[in-house]
This record gives structure tokens, C-alpha cells and sequence, in this order.
């Protein structure tokens, strides 16, 4: 065996062993290596060799140099610089050629003269490959345009996919369903090929009764979509228009756009979930009042435990713990129900407010933003959790946004079902105060965590403020006492 074939078999199987091993995205590529090399290695140590079969064994090693040293440069290298993968398959192409030309020199065929007389011959294997070439040049010009490249969305005859790879023969893409498509190049640069955007607009329909008016509708849909949802742009903000006006219904049309081109099912059933929870605590169920059906008393489900009654719903909170059984029920029969869906903001930092709640099912996660809009998770809340007590009783603004994590069902409390109670009681606005307090405390640890934030109102001025709030006679002192 040839020393310079011996030296190059052996670092060409060094290198693509550390190849495999190291890269083992491109073992599919290796393979044919280790054939090729073997099949050098066997004609090698052929006894008394003729000329041109050592030369047929180096140059079937030179073809392994041409593979290894094109993944090597053009896979490894310059392809995570941004480099296009059809260069791989242009340098093997290239590579293949010149070790061919180099082959039919050593073994004494006068390579110029049959270039000059192949004419005829290069005529007719032209047309035989007439597919092939197609499909080459066709590569080569997607490549130079670089309007379809890795990674973009594209709609064509045979549907729509994310391009995987551009090769010299053929596009691959990769469709919803996980399929690959391969498609030759020369099909693509014959026929119409959208090429999608990032943001894709997508329709949604819906049909409500005509009893609701148009107006309040279409505020309530672009409301409850103005908040983040996964894969919606806020940019441009969902629209919702009236469609068609019949008798009985009225059909909108919402306009979202999305960042999932090919996959819009998942942000549209996001988009409905959203307006169903809003919708249906607006009081305006989705659909046309003939198929209108009251399905509150069944959404307790055969086997689930019933929620708790009202009245220990308001014992849950500790500021009304001094109430006394009547007061209780009172605030009780004034509980608002509502359900909001997952990923749903229930109060957003910032915005006025004057209610609380208590979880009565699900839970909620409650996040604090800075003034530079960076958003830090603080906490989460289960069932029998409660939160927004400071908007109720001083009416500052939401100091944390809530937002839930399944579907949750609430129980609102407002200033105005707890106002009668406070002023025909005063004393009990000290009690709260100290308890509100406490839960000053507790929360000055979290807000440390974040810079620039509001600043929170001071223990000393709560007692003030619910007082002020409430229009309740400062002149009472003492401890909170139930009356005889």
C-alpha cells in the first residue's frame, strides 16, 4: 500500500471518527465515509496492483478529503456564521469534479482533447438531465435570491411549511403535521410561492344576539383582547367590526394578527377562550338567542365538591373577621360572581380600582412592574386567596397585576356594598387599618426586589385614608365592637 494513501486514509478516518462522534447531526453524511474508505484501504493491498487501480483507490480517498473538509468549512464553520447550506453541496459538486479530472490525467486520458470533441456528447447527456440540471440551476438561483431561505414560512402547490434547507436539488420543508415535504428546486421557480410573514392576520367570527349593542360589544371584545396573549401582537391591536345585522343576531368579525404562521389554531382558540370569560361576565353569552341557554347550575360537574357559601367567603378575609353574623350576610347577599380564563389579567397594575376578590376556584399569579416595564412574578394565589383589599378601602390604584393561571372563579366585593356597613360602624375602619397594615409589612420585603416602583402607602396614613375614603367620622376612637 502507498505511504501517501496509507497517511491519508488514516487521517481522513481520524477526522470523520472525530466528526462522528462529535457532530452527530451529520452522521447521515459519515457514512458513505467508511464505505469509501474501505473500499481505497481494499485496493490498495491488491498484490501487484496495475497503475491506474492505485490510482483509483487515492482518488476515492481524495472524494472522503472533498466530504470531510466541505462539512468541516462549510457545515461547521461558516454555516453558524450565516452561510448558506447549498455552499456544501456546491464545493462537493465542485470537489467531486476536480478529483475526476485529476483521476483521468493520472490514468493518461488527454483531458482537453476530450473536452474539445465532447460536444456532441455534452448535447446529449444535457438532455437526458435535462430534470437534473433543472433542479441545479433552479438551487443555485434560490440561493442567489435568498427570498426563500432556512427557517422562513412558505405557501406553495403542495401547502404550507417552514423551510428546513435549501440543497442544490431540492427545498425541504416542514409542514404543520410534522411532515417533510421535499420539493425539486425546478418546481419552485415555475410556479407562485407566497412567502408569509411573521405576522399573520387571522378572522374570527362571532354571533350574538342583536339585543346587545353593537357599540358595547365591540368595546368589550377589543378590551379583553388589549391585554398579552400568547402569539398575539399587540401591534397592530386586535379590531373587531360588525359583519352582518340580521333579526334575531348580529355576526363581528375580530381581526388579531399572530406569530405563528401555519399554526394560527392555537392563538385563535386563545382569542375565543379570552372573549367567552368576557363575554359571558358582561352578561352576553356566544351565540344567537334561540340556541341561549342559562348554564350556570351545571357547572358544578357530577362528583365535584360544591364551592363554599358565601358567607364564609367573606369570614375568609381577615379585615371583616369583626363582623358580626348579620353584617356578614349582608356583604355576602352583595357578592358579584365571575369566571375569567386562563392567562386572563383579573386587575392590571396601574389601573383604577375600587373592589377585591376571593378565589373561590383555580389560581392567579400577582406580578409587580417597574418604571423600565420589567415584570418580576411574586407570588401565587390559591383557592381562598384574596387580593386589591387596598383599592377597596383607600381606592389607590392596582399595585400588582393578577393574572390567571387556569380558570378561575372570583368573588368581587365593591366599595359600595361595603360603605353602609363601614359609616353605620366606624370603628371598624381602626381594625381593618391594623390589619391592612400588617399586610404592608409582609409586602415591603417584595417590592425591595424591584427598583422604581410606586411607593406604597404608609402604615400611619391608612386609618386616614379609609376614612377619607369613606366619608367616616374621625372623632371615633377605639376598638372595633360589634353593637348589642
Amino acid at each position: 500500500m502507498h505511504t501517501q494513501l496509507t497517511a491519508m486514509v488514516a487521517i481522513l478516518a481520524a477526522l470523520s471518527g472525530a466528526l462522528w462522534l462529535l457532530a452527530p447531526v451529520y452522521r447521515a453524511r459519515l457514512r458513505p465515509n467508511w464505505l469509501l474508505l474501505s473500499a481505497s484501504i481494499a485496493l490498495g493491498f491488491i498484490p501487484q496492483q496495475p497503475h491506474w487501480v492505485e490510482d483509483l483507490a487515492l482518488a476515492l480517498a481524495e472524494v472522503v478529503a472533498v466530504r470531510v473538509v466541505a462539512i468541516l468549512i462549510f457545515r461547521v464553520v461558516l454555516h453558524r456564521a450565516g452561510w448558506p447550506i447549498i455552499l456544501t453541496d456546491v464545493a462537493i459538486v465542485g470537489g467531486y469534479g476536480v478529483v475526476l479530472l485529476s483521476l483521468l490525467v493520472h490514468v493518461g486520458v488527454n483531458v482537453s482533447g476530450l473536452l474539445a470533441t465532447s460536444a456532441l456528447l455534452a448535447g446529449i447527456v444535457g438532455l437526458a438531465l435535462q430534470e437534473v440540471l433543472g433542479n441545479l440551476i433552479g438551487g443555485v438561483a434560490i440561493h442567489a435570491d435568498g427570498a426563500i431561505r432556512e427557517g422562513v414560512w412558505i405557501r406553495t402547490e403542495h401547502g404550507i411549511g417552514r423551510v428546513t434547507n435549501v440543497r442544490l436539488r431540492h427545498t425541504s420543508i416542514e409542514t404543520a403535521d410534522n411532515n417533510i415535504v421535499i420539493i425539486p428546486n425546478s418546481s419552485l421557480t415555475k410556479v407562485p410561492v407566497t412567502i408569509l410573514s411573521h405576522r399573520q392576520r387571522v378572522k374570527v367570527r362571532l354571533r350574538l344576539s342583536a339585543a346587545h349593542r353593537p357599540t358595547r360589544v365591540v368595546r368589550l371584545v377589543e378590551e379583553a383582547l388589549s391585554s398579552p396573549l400568547a402569539e398575539v401582537v399587540s401591534e397592530p391591536a386586535p379590531q373587531c367590526f360588525v359583519a352582518d345585522i340580521q333579526t334575531q343576531h348580529i355576526e363581528y368579525i375580530v381581526h388579531a394578527w399572530v406569530t405563528s404562521p401555519g399554526l394560527e389554531e392555537a392563538p385563535v382558540s386563545r382569542v375565543l377562550e379570552r372573549l367567552y370569560f368576557a363575554l359571558a361576565r358582561a352578561g352576553i353569552p356566544v351565540a344567537s338567542v334561540p340556541n341561549s341557554i342559562e348554564l350556570r347550575a351545571a357547572e358544578v360537574e357530577a362528583g365535584e365538591r360544591p364551592g363554599p357559601s358565601s358567607v364564609e367567603v367573606i369570614r375568609r378575609v381577615p379585615i371583616w373577621s369583626s363582623l358580626t353574623e348579620k353584617e356578614a350576610s349582608i356583604l355576602a347577599a352583595r357578592l358579584k360572581y365571575a369566571v375569567h380564563g386562563p392567562g386572563e389579567p383579573i386587575v392590571q397594575q396601574g389601573d383604577e380600582g375600587s373592589s377585591m376578590f376571593v378565589l373561590q376556584r383555580g389560581s392567579v399569579t400577582v406580578s409587580l412592574r417597574d418604571a423600565q416595564g420589567r415584570s418580576e412574578q411574586v407570588a401565587t394565589l390559591e383557592t381562598g386567596g384574596f387580593f386589591g383589599e387596598m383599592s377597596l378601602m383607600t381606592g389607590e390604584k392596582r399595585s400588582a397585576t393578577v393574572t390567571a393561571v387556569d380558570e378561575v372563579e372570583c368573588a368581587e366585593l365593591h366599595k359600595d356594598d361595603v360603605a353602609d356597613i363601614l359609616r353605620a360602624r366606624p370603628e371598624l375602619a381602626r381594625e381593618i387599618s391594623a390589619i391592612l397594615e400588617q399586610r404592608q409589612v409582609e409586602l415591603a420585603s417584595v417590592r425591595e426586589k424591584l427598583e422604581n416602583l410606586p411607593p406604597a402607602v404608609k402604615p400611619q396614613d391608612l386609618l386616614s385614608r379609609i376614612q377619607r375614603y369613606f366619608s367616616i367620622d374621625r372623632s371615633v376612637v377605639g376598638a372595633a365592637r360589634p353593637p348589642s
